[in-house]
């Protein structure tokens, strides 16, 4: 699992921590990954999960991204998973200039996207009239069960 969402996320959860840390070790899995909406508060009960089970934690977040900032409630959604310390610290930062730049609810652009390094973008799902902002040499882009979003 690298890409879910927990408790952290409100109305947008797959599950509690330890559901998705029990889930990856019934799997066999090595790791497990949250990345919560707008939300990092996870991060440290993961941690201690995962210590306690032997699986590794990969840590993320989910992120509204606009191309421009404006006063435009409309957002895509792009998770930012950490590749190590400094993909994490820049996380944590970019997470910091998302309050900053706040319009109902934080947000970065994705020009800020673009610039951070040691992170995996993981696009989840992008408006078509914001598609030309997505670089498919920076991004990922995953399955959406939504209607009316591109991939």
């Amino acid at each position: 699992m690298l890409n879910c969402r927990t408790e952290y996320s409100f109305l947008r959860a797959y599950g509690r921590i330890e559901d998705v840390v029990a889930r990856a070790q019934q799997n066999g899995w090595l790791r497990a990954g949250i990345a919560d909406f707008n939300s990092t508060w996870g991060h440290i009960p993961l941690q201690r999960q995962c210590a306690k089970t032997g699986v590794l934690p990969i840590f993320g977040v989910c992120l509204p991204v606009v191309p421009f900032i404006n006063k435009d409630p409309r957002y895509d959604l792009v998770s930012v998973i950490a590749k190590s310390h400094s993909g994490l610290r820049a996380i944590y930062e970019l997470l910091k200039k998302s309050r900053e730049q706040r319009y109902y609810r934080g947000r970065v652009t994705y020009a800020q996207l673009y610039e951070l390094e040691g992170v995996h973008l993981i696009v989840d799902h992008v408006s078509m009239a914001n598609m030309e902002h997505v670089r498919r040499d920076k991004c990922y882009l995953s399955l959406s069960p939504k209607p009316g979003y591109l991939l």
